[in-house]
């Protein structure tokens, strides 16, 4: 295939960029990539130094971007401290200086301390203080504690990067057991429900007032929102009959300052104990010698998940790396190439030669032949070290634990298991695979790893693509062919480059000049998964009776079924002022023409070296006056900003944009804009056979992966995961 090509290893790559006088951009994506090299390690920092030298020779240049070639090193330097490749010593030494780490954990200040989340520390024994409570209602908790839920309190959503949200849990399925015994425990009525769908809770968020005197709040919060309130009552386990005032929670005013308020003499504190173990929620109280109310929190089940990823010790025992990510260290020091997940997981060649490296690894471990892995799976089972680990099963390698159940014509379970492990194909996980390593002797361990790499026949697996804008005719034109040409001759003209392979899962093909205009007959030669988009490029100019004849010709075409869009059309300012009235004449004729099911795919091109913001509100003014606003909007190449992306998103539900290979050259401004918009949304284009290669003179859709690059650099994402993102978002977009 034309789309497909081979794959050159990253070490090769890297060489041939150096003696191209080339950096690999971006140097993040370099470093993961060499990561996941088989080199050696003298190899590797060999890699790395000459490209750090090249970038500083480039610096000294005149007329150098230095800003560009610093940041090269910046980002090497923090990936390489990152996934602790190397020592700080080591980076700081051969490729740049490292800035001052931050702080790891939540700052408190000491007007918020005794009011923050229990669950921001670690510390499964923290004590939180409540100030502010009445003696009166302190007085009442000796006797009489009732604690009463009415439903799940409304707090302002947090980031989802802080915790996983936990299930709801009924009250009802709880145990009545305290932890301690300090006091009676506190039974939570069987008909209430306790909502814990937000597992992280601001101090901001909700606080407390004690009987009828009420305490200010120790963070300003927002007087437009409010929460609910909540009423907590105190009832014995051994005096139900009993009841004291409801402790309504409220929020305070934003201008109040934080001050501790009491309304007498304290005759006896008390302490609240609260198990938070996964299973049991008690609450009981205990005298305190101190001020207040003191909230204890005993866990004895694992401390909260911590999204600081410290270093540890590799599994490895001869292997001295204190590792922050376990598995890139993993595939880059110790296993074997052939159980790389980014393999084909259905490749014959893949099964076959995971088979026989883990038929080899038992050899060694359980010292005698054998003929099948049913020993080495008991021999994993048995050293109980997968039990107290965290480990999460990705679809990806369900996928491939599924095909090698099949290749081996084992019984494949529903669900996969590694406590207690549950199949042959959970041997395949890189974790097992790690386990059965760090039991390999170390001469043994790299004659394993040299037997069983990567096969040269299978590769890494080639990202998919979709190029959701580019111009059959005008590429074919630029390519010197004719225009019956075939779409696969457009892909065999343009070479891919090494190691930016993609496979053409689909494109857009715009037609926007009317001289050539596909026919009925030509559309039924096109590939299937190519969509169709018909109109005329804004700076075509026509007279009264030409705009006419073109007019009619195009709205004889967009009612074809096989036309799924109407454009490009619109505005483009970058044509002298005195033919824009020839653009928006044309716009008027256009818009009518565009029905329900219909893509509409606009062009907007303010003054030259401006982000067009007044071409993109005019244009929007023309739009909403002519079509619905569920109507499917697409703005061709957006180079807009913030507040041009936010009215055409209050204007139009279902918008989208489309981004070319000139977002490398995006401002601050726009790069906000990119930044904000839903990845669902978005979409990678070529505008072939424009923003062409310096050493092309052409684009072609099979060269995306430089769009890919050049977007997924402010959005920090990998290329190849923006790529086969969006291949779905224009799926769903064009197919509907």
């Amino acid at each position: 295939m034309a789309n497909r090509g081979t794959i050159q290893p990253m070490d090769e790559q890297a060489a041939s960029f150096l003696c191209r006088g080339e950096l690999y951009q971006p140097a993040t994506v370099f470093i993961e990539r060499m990561a996941l090299c088989q080199v050696s390690e003298s190899r590797f920092d060999q890699l790395v130094i000459d490209r750090c030298r090249l970038a500083r020779r480039k610096m000294d240049k005149k007329g150098a971007n230095r800003r560009l070639l610093q940041g090269w090193l910046k980002s090497a330097a923090e990936t390489l401290d990152l996934l602790q490749l190397r020592t700080s010593s080591w980076i700081e030494r051969f490729v740049a200086p490292l800035g001052r780490r931050p702080k790891v954990g939540p700052k408190v200040s000491q007007s918020t301390a005794c009011y923050r989340d229990i669950r921001l520390s670690t510390d499964p024994g923290l004590e939180r203080r409540m100030e502010d409570v009445g003696a009166d209602s302190l007085a009442a908790m000796d006797d009489v504690l009732d604690l009463t839920f009415e439903g799940p309190m409304e707090i302002d959503p947090v980031p989802p990067v802080l915790e996983d949200p936990l299930p709801v849990v009924s009250a009802s399925s709880l145990p009545q057991r305290p932890i301690r015994k300090t006091a009676s425990p506190i039974r939570v009525p069987a008909a209430d429900k306790v909502s814990v769908g937000e597992d992280f809770i601001q101090p901001s968020r909700a606080k407390s007032k004690a009987c009828n005197r009420p305490s200010r709040s120790t963070q300003r919060t927002s007087p437009r929102r409010r929460s609910p309130r909540k009423s907590v009552r105190s009832q014995s386990s051994t005096q139900s009959s009993a009841k004291v005032p409801s402790v309504p929670t409220r929020r305070s005013s934003p201008r109040k300052r934080p001050h501790s308020q009491s309304s007498g003499p304290v005759a006896k504190k008390s302490t609240l104990t609260v198990d938070e173990s996964p299973s049991s929620r008690v609450v009981s109280s205990a005298p305190s010698n101190k001020g207040g109310i003191l909230v204890e929190v005993s866990s004895p089940g694992p401390a909260p998940k911590n999204r600081s990823t410290r270093p540890r010790r590799c599994w490895i025992p001869d292997c001295p790396a204190d590792v922050r990510y376990a598995k890139p260290h993993a595939f880059m020091c110790h296993l074997p190439g052939i159980v790389d997940e980014r393999l084909p997981p259905a490749s014959i060649a893949v099964l076959r030669g995971r088979k026989e490296a883990l038929l080899q690894a038992a050899v060694w471990l359980l010292r005698r032949a054998v003929s099948d892995l049913e020993d080495l799976v008991e021999y994993v089972r048995m050293q109980h070290l997968l039990e107290s680990e965290k480990v999460s099963i990705s679809d990806s390698q369900i996928v491939a634990m599924r095909a090698f159940c099949g290749y081996l014509s084992t019984p494949c379970p529903d669900i996969f298991t590694m406590d207690p492990v549950n199949s042959i194909a959970v041997l395949t996980h890189w974790k097992v695979v790690l386990l059965i390593a760090a039991r390999i002797p170390v001469v043994e361990r790299d004659y394993w790893r040299s037997l069983y790499p990567i096969p040269e026949e299978v590769g890494i697996r080639t990202p998919r693509a979709f190029d959701a804008h580019f111009h059959f005719d005008r590429t074919l034109k630029a390519m010197g062919l004719p225009l019956n040409s075939t779409f696969e001759a457009v892909l065999d003209g343009t070479p891919m480059d090494k190691g930016k392979e993609i496979v053409v899962a689909g494109t857009c093909a715009s037609y926007c000049d009317p001289e050539t205009y596909p026919t009925r007959e030509s559309l039924s030669t096109l590939p299937t998964d190519m969509a169709i988009a018909v109109g005329i490029h804004p700076k075509k100019r026509y007279n009264g009776s030409e705009l006419d004849k073109v007019i009619r010709k195009l709205k004889e075409l967009v009612r074809l079924p096989r036309v799924v869009a109407v454009g490009e059309f619109g505005l483009d300012h970058s044509v002298p002022v005195e033919f824009w009235h020839h653009q928006m004449v044309m716009l008027e004729k256009i818009l009518p023409l565009v029905e329900p099911r219909h893509v509409v795919v606009l062009h907007c091109r303010g003054l030259a070296g401006d982000s067009g913001t007044e071409a993109y509100l005019l244009l929007l003014h023309f739009v909403k006056k002519a079509v619905p606003e569920d109507q499917r909007i697409y703005l061709h190449c957006f180079n807009g900003d913030s507040y041009v992306r936010d009215q055409w998103s209050s204007a139009f539900r279902n918008l989208y944009f489309g981004f070319t290979s000139m977002a490398a050259k995006f401002t601050p401004v726009q790069i906000r804009a990119l930044k904000g918009i839903n990845p669902e949304r978005l979409f990678l284009e070529t505008d072939a056979p424009y923003f062409n290669r310096p050493e092309h003179q052409w684009s072609a859709p099979n060269q995306l992966y430089w769009t890919a690059e050049a977007v997924a650099q402010h959005l920090n994402f990998k290329a190849v995961s923006l790529l086969n993102a969006t291949v779905t978002n224009a799926q769903r977009l064009f197919q509907q």
